[in-house]
């Protein structure tokens, strides 16, 4: 709410001073002008001039109001602290953009600001998991403070508007110019001569007149209310464009100015609207004082005393100004996360009716300057409609090219299907295309042999209460790795959106359109997520009892349904997401660390730089240009690393991992996943805390020393890269909660079990059958560890021997160098991992079709010249060597069974309702053998993310960028991380593996 305006009824004349030589006359109600006096050129006598200008004794109470309001109205030349507002954020926008585009941030500045500006604080209360959980609630993640960048930028935020609010003169002579900034102090006072010339041109009036004041004034109650009012309305559009999410609407997301997208601003966002909030209050409560001081006066003799406040309720203006309001303050109160939280449909919907309210009912409030307001609207309004369009063109609702379904594999309708929207299935063998090749060339991926018709869903159940979504949009879109799309399943939720990352990169080469499906990993917590749960669940009961139904009509050839998942009708909108403006060629090693469903976020930038390495250019897969032998592409190194609830979870994002080992050398990409919920018996509790001390354990992975230039010394001891301290917990703790809370020494408070791996209100849960599936996947982890080590040595041992007798052929035996140490202390995580069982270990297997391989291999291929670690120098040297792998054989699919067996049936038709029959995940034997592939890299414990990014930064060659997404706790510790690593005084000196680039992604809605 700014200034109340009004429409004189008297015509516009030439300002005059009629109202300042009111000799004789004082306002209704109004105080007598305490200033000072302002030493003139002369020795006349000056007179002080009243900070509350009269208004004429009208008989009509609308005339008075009318007069009243205009008189106290703000001059044109007070608008320019809302001018020096914007420039100040153009000022900045533009700096940011400057040092963004020309790499400046990576410099000594550079390297000392992230230093500083990455770090963030979590803070939990005392004892408060274990209160929580005697009370029955759900695990919430410790209250996360903003970065210290963050902080900066809210500080400034308030800082900068409030200083514009006090600092100078509220009201500007209406005679100096606007950006005249020699006249902006305070001067109620005339100089004689002035006066004087104005009493021989001018009549002396003894009566007040409906002109604003023509002088200075400092401060007074009505003219901070107005100058607030201005502010606040400078402030619409900054908060309008902080929410946009759509260029060239969304301003901060053009691609050549800061490319922040939503997910940044959101924070910003929501405190510039309480800021603008806390502004207009002030500019209510003064204007109230103001109105509560000033009286009638003799115009009405019946409420001559009555106060101001009993007559501005007949003025519309004054009406609409307190409408915007009580639409203002609804706005912020809902956008608390209380309530944001846990009714988002509700907040969403009331967001979208409230701010076209409060945006046009302020405009209409003070048209002097409503051109605020009317710019913010048409901002938000612009980018509606824009994004509507978009939408509607994307998802096959608008046009009539469209993608031609003949183009993709078919999907097949279950003959026990009542609805195609609900129950196809895809029944096992379906040839597709497939991409990329695999192994042996002719084995299709499961991923790839599963694409929905273009406008629907493909939602399959996962471990976890998640639901997998692969999903064909009608016209395709094209997404940088780490960006997120906003989703609508009409069946769930006809008229709300809601953000997910997508699990992968997008490939406009890929065949039959595969590149182009858009995957998104959605984990049940609650609203829209757990409806989804439900309604997939419901459809599979139901497609289930119709199925067993039919099948008991007709001879029983199939009593287990094939998996595959049902149809449903969605919609996505987008790509969103800040990590566009990511440069990830730039960096000579990259390290990503996911907790939880933030995997989506690592997996699709995992996929990204596995085929940048593999050969193909990144502009092709969504990215910036540059891939392996191309210009100005520095990355030769990859780490990815994982940490998940339990070793089932690894079902979300295995086939995607196990592409990716097929398609870059093991030396240049190394996956670490890790499982904190390890389930141990009390009997041989203690064989698993000492995992990796025991030098006699034949299931250790394949481990090496680390390099000499390594940050860490490869006497760091076994337990260097792996934290098992939370399970040493009892058993049975008093509280209750089974070991899940420990001290953690790397966040400083109470610490659970949960923080790295669940974000708030996931329900840590089973399905039917997990647990079980948990335990054989361990299992069969540890026996995979064991043969890769068998076959490494194996390996290792005859290269050894070959090299032996050539050197005794030459003469030279005093020159062998020493077989490698296999003691405990090399045995704790491999450097870089052999090829798991199952995995091709050429380096380009996998390229798309037409694809070339690049010129030279990165320094990380299996030619022992270029080993990086111990670990590639026992590695058997493919493709030359006889490869230690085996196929896939009767053992895998005897795995396969094993693991199927134990997934029970659904009840059938049995159940009363749909929802009464558990859950039955789906799963086919092909996503069975990535399964059992990845499980070799899963282990239990949590990393230690501070040895791991200092072993990376050690062996880089360059800069190294970390790439973060997962819970609040796991955020803060890999800042936390990141920061102590920083070294501005080696980047100073030129050595860039200081400099540590964090790329995190953080929904904050």
């Amino acid at each position: 709410m700014a200034t109340t305006s009004v429409n004189s009824f008297y015509t516009e004349l030439e300002p005059s001073r009629t109202a300042s030589r009111a000799t004789g006359y004082v306002p209704p109600g109004a105080t007598q002008a305490s200033s000072g006096v302002v030493p003139g050129a002369t020795t006349t006598t000056t007179r002080a001039l009243p900070a509350n200008p009269s208004t004429p004794a009208f008989i009509n109470d609308f005339q008075w109001v009318n007069s009243y309001l205009f008189i106290h109205k703000l001059s044109t030349p007070s608008y320019r602290y809302s001018f020096i507002l914007w420039l100040f954020v153009v000022l900045v926008v533009l700096i940011c953009a400057i040092l963004h585009w020309t790499g400046s941030r990576g410099g000594f500045l550079g390297a000392a600001w992230s230093k500083w500006a990455l770090r963030r604080r979590t803070w939990r209360k005392k004892h408060a998991l274990a209160q929580a959980k005697r009370e029955g609630k759900p695990f919430q993640q410790p209250f996360s403070f903003p970065s210290n960048a963050q902080m900066l930028s809210l500080v400034l935020l308030f800082i900068v508007p409030v200083v514009l609010c006090v600092l100078g003169p509220d009201y500007i002579s209406p005679y100096t110019d606007i950006w005249d900034l020699t006249h902006n102090t305070t001067s109620n006072t005339f100089k004689a001569r002035f006066i004087e010339l104005d009493l021989q041109s001018r009549a002396v009036a003894s009566t007040a007149t409906t002109r604003s004041p023509e002088y200075t004034i400092s401060k007074a109650w009505w003219t901070i209310g107005g100058r607030t009012g201005i502010m606040a309305f400078a402030l619409f559009p900054l908060v309008t464009l902080f929410a946009l999410k759509a260029p060239p609407f969304a301003v901060f997301a053009i691609p050549y100015l800061i490319q922040i997208h939503f997910d940044k601003l959101a924070r910003l966002h929501r405190w510039t609207g309480r800021l603008i909030w806390f502004i207009t209050t002030i500019h209510v409560a003064t204007w109230g004082v103001q109105l509560g001081r000033d009286k009638r006066g003799t115009g009405n003799r019946i409420h001559a005393d009555a106060p101001a406040w009993m007559f501005v309720w007949q003025y519309p203006l004054f009406i609409e100004g307190i409408i915007a309001y009580i639409a203002l303050t609804a706005l912020v109160i809902l956008s608390l996360d209380s309530f944001r939280v846990r009714h988002y449909e509700a907040f969403y919907v009331l967001h979208i009716i409230l701010v076209p309210v409060t945006l046009v009912f302020a405009a209409l409030h003070f048209p002097t300057i409503w051109w605020w307001c009317w710019s913010a609207l048409f901002l938000w309004a612009g980018e509606r409609i824009h994004r509507a369009i978009r939408w509607a063109f994307v998802n096959g609702l608008l046009g009539k090219e469209l993608l031609q379904q003949q183009q993709y594999p078919p999907v097949p309708q279950s003959p026990r299907s009542a609805h195609p929207l609900t129950d196809p299935r895809f029944p096992e063998g379906n040839p597709s295309p497939t991409y990329p090749p695999t192994v042996n060339g002719s084995r299709p991926h499961g991923r790839y042999s599963r694409i929905p018709p273009p406008g629907f869903a493909l939602a399959q159940l996962l471990p976890g209460r998640v639901v997998r979504l692969r999903l064909l949009t009608p016209r395709p879109i094209v997404w940088a790795p780490g960006q997120h799309v906003l989703l609508q399943v009409p069946d769930v939720s006809k008229y709300t959106t809601h953000p997910f990352t997508v699990s992968g990169c997008y490939d406009d080469q890929s065949e039959n359109g595969e590149g182009r499906v858009v995957e998104l990993i959605v984990r049940a917590k609650n609203g829209f997520t757990k409806d989804l749960w439900e309604h997939v669940v419901a459809l599979n009961n139901a497609a289930d009892r119709d199925g067993k139904q039919q099948l008991q009509r007709e001879k029983p050839v199939a009593k287990r349904r094939e998996p595959g998942g049902v149809l449903l009708r969605a919609y996505v909108d987008g790509p969103f997401g800040s990590s566009i403006r990511a440069h990830w060629g730039n960096h000579a090693s990259v390290l990503i660390v996911v907790g939880g469903t933030g995997g989506s976020f690592g997996i699709s930038i995992l996929e990204y730089l596995s085929l940048c390495l593999a050969g193909r250019d990144g502009q092709t897969l969504g990215g910036r240009p540059g891939g392996w032998g191309r210009k100005g592409f520095k990355t030769t190194r990859v780490r990815f690393v994982w940490l998940v609830r339990e070793f089932s979870h690894i079902q979300w994002c295995a086939t995607v991992i196990r592409r990716c080992l097929e398609l870059v050398p093991s030396g240049a990409l190394q996956v670490d996943i890790f499982v904190s919920n390890t389930e141990v018996a009390k009997n041989n509790r203690n064989s698993v805390l000492t995992d990796g001390l025991n030098g006699n354990d034949e299931l250790l992975p394949p481990s090496a020393r680390f390099m000499r230039h390594s940050f860490v010394s490869g006497n760091s001891g076994a337990n260097s890269m792996v934290d098992l301290s939370y399970l040493q917990q009892p058993m049975n703790s008093s509280d209750g909660l089974s070991g899940d809370l420990y001290h953690s020494n790397e966040l400083g408070h109470e610490g659970h079990v949960l923080d790295y791996t669940n974000f708030d209100g996931e329900v840590d849960t089973k399905a039917p059958g997990e647990a079980k599936i948990n335990k054989r996947l361990h299992k069969e982890g540890k026996i995979r560890r064991a043969k890769s080590r068998r076959s490494a040595a194996a390996s290792n041992a005859k290269n050894e021997l070959e090299s032996r007798v050539r050197q005794g052929s030459h003469g030279a035996a005093g020159s062998i160098p020493p077989p490698l140490d296999l003691s405990a202390q090399d045995r704790v995580f491999p450097r870089a991992s052999p090829r798991p069982e199952g995995v091709s270990p050429g380096p380009h297997h996998g390229l798309p079709s037409g694809a070339s391989p690049p010129a030279t291999h990165p320094p990380t291929s299996f030619d022992g010249r270029y080993a990086t670690s111990a670990a590639d120098q026992y590695r058997a040297p493919a493709p030359t060597a006889e490869p230690y792998l085996s196929p896939i054989d009767a053992a895998q699919r005897r795995w396969s069974q094993i693991i199927r067996g134990l997934v029970p049936d659904r009840p059938g038709s049995s159940a009363s309702g749909p929802l009464e029959g558990e859950p039955r995940l789906d799963i086919d034997d092909q996503e069975l053998e990535d399964i059992q592939v990845v499980a070799e890299m899963a282990r239990p414990g949590k990393p230690r993310i501070d040895r791991i990014l200092a072993d990376e930064a050690g062996r880089a060659r360059g800069a190294v960028a970390v790439a973060c997404c997962g819970p609040a706790s796991l955020n803060a510790l890999v800042r936390k991380t990141v920061a102590s690593q920083i070294n501005p005084s080696q980047v100073l000196h030129g050595n860039m593996q200081g400099m540590i680039t964090l790329i995190t992604e953080e929904f904050q809605w």
